[in-house]
């Protein structure tokens, strides 16, 4: 099963939709379950895209169709009605080739890095849920609960040759709330590291890969923020 909703959802998380826009994908979302689990599988490819070199697709040789006539005006009108439509329809099609260029520029980039991306989901329990993996040797592990909103997270940051890779961990999110980690700097400068939408209930734990280019030791705080900027938890 699909959605037609879903087409969006690639450039929301990469950031390339207007405002507009980008609230009308989080309220869709919130009440779509196809994709609500098509957010989280896109949830790392901010943070993969931005270590993964690739060229930006250049505009398509093929010029773009023209907006259909609208009956009863003159071809050659620039003014009133047949004007207006006619800059819907060209708006409406820059937007689909807006989305399409980054999306298939997003696709080529990750097919060139082989990158296989994995969401692992807890089921909660009274002990939550452990890891069979654990941190990479030199992780930094970070951890706090909010002890308005209940929510717990646990961060391994690791040092990289481009930043920082980041394995976050949750628990207690709301369920029905899209998410993103912002990750700051000692510089004054934020960065939005993942995007993911929660259905788990309150007692599943998440866990999401994401990375961002401020090295470690120029961090100095991580976010988990809704879509209406609502700060569930900071680390540390």
């Amino acid at each position: 099963m699909t959605c037609r909703e879903s087409a969006d959802l690639g450039a929301y998380v990469l950031g390339a939709l207007p405002p507009a826009e980008r609230s009308a994908v989080e309220r869709h979302v919130a009440d779509c379950p196809h994709c609500t689990q098509e957010l989280v599988l896109l949830a790392p490819l901010p943070g993969l895209l931005r270590h993964t070199p690739f060229v930006e697709l250049p505009e398509s040789a093929a010029p773009l169709p023209h907006p259909p006539a609208v009956a009863g005006m003159d071809a050659g009108t620039s003014t009133g009605a047949g004007a207006e439509a006619r800059k819907e329809t060209a708006g409406a099609v820059r937007r689909r080739n807006r989305r399409r260029r980054v999306l298939v520029a997003a696709g080529a980039a990750l097919s060139a890095a082989g990158v296989v991306v994995a969401v692992l989901f807890g089921t909660g329990g009274s002990g939550g849920h452990s890891d069979a993996v654990g941190a990479r040797p030199g992780a930094i592990t970070l951890s706090r609960t909010d002890p308005a909103t209940h929510v717990s997270a646990s961060m391994d940051l690791t040092a990289e040759s481009w930043g920082t890779s980041v394995r976050l961990r949750l628990a207690h999110l709301p369920p029905g709330v899209v998410c993103r980690l912002v990750v700051h700097s000692r510089e004054g400068r934020s960065e939005t590291s993942g995007t993911w939408a929660s259905d788990y209930g309150s007692g599943a734990t998440l866990t999401i890969p994401a990375s961002t280019s401020i090295s470690p030791q120029d961090i100095v705080g991580l976010d988990v923020v809704t879509a209406q900027n609502s700060v569930l938890v900071t680390v540390p």
